[in-house]
């Protein structure tokens, strides 16, 4: 696992991880230069349990994967991100898909929020169950492979702040394999508490997806969606008010399509109307990431 700055519940995450179904052979913890008591913390728990690992100041967070599974004295990893948690059969249902063969599993990742907004912000990052099936990318918070597989893509790809599992996926693919999904291996994680937060998120998201490159068919549909909506809506404005609500028909179908799975895994009345405004917070605020990352893209290219 790559930490940085979780001494609030890496000790947590220690435990739930060694009382799960299945405990593992051994736990590395990969610090990114924490400030707080995040390395005293596992120091003393690394002290009491010869399981567990500590690598120090290993930099970025695909440097640390990179070093973790470097460090790693066996042939399966998993892994998983500080301030997630998993279920007590994450690890159980993860080794029941090596044993039958797998070399490149994808857990599941569920978002857990403190309140009803923080809830639908996070149904809104993250695939549901039912879209995962349909189409799925392994992420770095709920993900097995082997070392032999991570050896023939070279790692992690080092350098970046973010997307580098979704560019290690990819690369994966590339090359023809194929991950077995296995959605009972479940990590629950905190997502943004309210729409400022996710905007910060999903800027960082946008802009590591713009900086790699990752995704520009999807951006670029959203983008072409986003000005011709706002040219239908100028020109209903000018020409008759009352069509504004027929202009807008195109936004609201983007909306339905990209939220009609994800009300039925919340509750209450609300949900109608935090998922959709959530979902555009969300997606205006990583398309403007992706178009900022792909100028310091195309600006380090020219230099």
């Amino acid at each position: 696992m790559t930490v940085h700055n979780e001494a609030d519940n890496i000790g947590q995450l220690l435990d739930t991880l060694l009382s799960g179904s299945v405990a593992p052979d051994e736990i590395i913890v990969a610090d990114g230069s924490s400030t707080d008591a995040t390395v005293e913390v596992v120091g003393v728990r690394a002290s009491q349990d010869e399981r567990i690992r500590l690598l120090e100041d290993v930099g970025d967070r695909a440097a640390g994967r990179n070093s973790a599974v470097a460090a790693a004295r066996f042939g399966r990893i998993a892994t998983i991100d500080g301030g997630c948690r998993p279920r007590p059969d994450w690890l159980e249902h993860l080794v029941e898909a090596f044993d039958g063969g797998a070399d490149w599993v994808g857990g599941f990742y569920e978002p857990v929020g403190n309140s009803t907004l923080s809830t639908a912000i996070g149904l809104t990052m993250v695939y549901v169950r039912e879209e995962a099936e349909r189409h799925f990318v392994p992420s770095a918070r709920s993900l097995g492979f082997t070392r032999e597989l991570w050896a023939e893509v070279g790692g992690f790809a080092e350098g970046l702040q973010f997307a580098e599992d979704t560019l290690f996926a990819d690369e994966l693919y590339r090359r023809g394999h194929t991950p077995v999904f296995v959605p009972e291996a479940v990590v629950e994680w905190h997502p943004p508490e309210n729409l400022a937060q996710q905007s910060r998120t999903m800027f960082n998201w946008g802009y590591g997806d713009g900086l790699q490159g990752l995704r520009s068919r999807h951006y670029l549909k959203v983008l072409i969606l986003g000005i011709g909506q706002i040219v239908l809506l100028v020109m209903a404005a000018l020409i008759d008010a009352r069509l504004v609500t027929v202009a807008a028909l195109p936004l609201l179908g983007f909306v339905v399509r990209s939220t009609r799975d994800k009300y039925r895994h919340m509750g209450g009345t609300l949900k109608w109307v935090l998922i959709p405004l959530a979902a555009v917070n969300g997606t205006v605020s990583s398309l403007v990431g992706f178009l900022s990352g792909r100028r310091a893209r195309q600006r380090a290219r020219a230099q």
